[in-house]
């Protein structure tokens, strides 16, 4: 072995091995988004909280815990329920531009007829006259909520390849994944490579939140830094709503 590679595998190890015995940082309570959660970043890391998404950095490497936002029909009745209530408070504005944010993939409709219907329905009420009261709106958006109900994509397999189309590019690879319960909770842990040569291995758990999704990533950087900080945060988190939180499962996914 080269003396400069030799020096690079001595220097990665003692990262590895110093991240691993680091003290816990006890569990911080973040909002991230619509999710409250405990959780305690890795020792030593710097965080960077923006709100929908909380930045976990060490050097080049970076862990995410992120708001993925609604997912499915149960997530997608939410904010419906939340325009409408806009409305109502005479905001109407702000309840057309909630409406225009709410993602309902293609894949959420089972045919042509469908879709059409669905977006017939919510034409009629994001493009209502301005400053029309929720009583003139008031019978299309329950027309809107009825058709939501009717959408594909309740189960939470649905909902994770969702999730997984926003945070990553279709040209990687999805592997082994381990399911489990966080909280009461739906959750998932999963690998996923570029499909090049399956380099760039990454891991990354969701947890499905009463209809919206949270995400906990590597996003990048070495992987003898990055999975066992990705272990240990994961291990940390549950939702501070919860009456008794209970630790995520440790283990290989299978």
């Amino acid at each position: 072995m080269r003396l400069g590679n030799f020096v690079l595998a001595i220097a990665i190890l003692a990262v590895a091995l110093g991240c691993q015995h680091k003290p816990m940082t006890p569990p911080q309570r973040f909002d991230v988004g619509s999710h409250h959660v405990l959780v305690a970043p890795p020792a030593g890391w710097d965080v960077f909280n923006h709100g929908s998404q909380i930045l976990m950095r060490n050097g080049e490497a970076q862990l995410s815990l992120t708001d993925l936002g609604p997912a499915g029909p149960r997530g997608i009745q939410r904010e419906l329920e939340r325009a409408r209530e806009l409305w109502r408070e005479g905001k109407d504005k702000d309840a057309r531009w909630r409406l225009r944010t709410i993602p309902v993939p293609d894949e959420a409709f089972e045919n042509r007829a469908q879709r059409q219907a669905y977006w017939d329905a919510w034409h009629q009420v994001a493009d209502a006259p301005e400053g029309a009261s929720l009583g003139e709106v008031e019978v299309s958006f329950d027309s809107l909520t009825a058709r939501t109900a009717g959408l594909a994509g309740d189960d939470f397999e649905t909902v994770v390849r969702w999730g997984l189309a926003k945070i990553q590019d279709q040209r990687r690879d999805v592997g082994p994944r381990r399911t489990f319960s966080l909280d009461g909770r739906e959750a998932v842990v999963l690998r996923t490579w570029g499909r090049s040569g399956h380099g760039d291995p990454r891991r990354v758990a969701m947890f499905s939140n009463d209809g919206y999704l949270l995400a906990l990533a590597i996003d990048r950087g070495l992987s003898q830094l990055t999975e066992p900080a990705f272990d240990a945060t994961l291990a940390s988190l549950g939702f501070a709503d919860s009456a008794a939180a209970s630790p995520a499962p440790t283990g290989a996914e299978r």
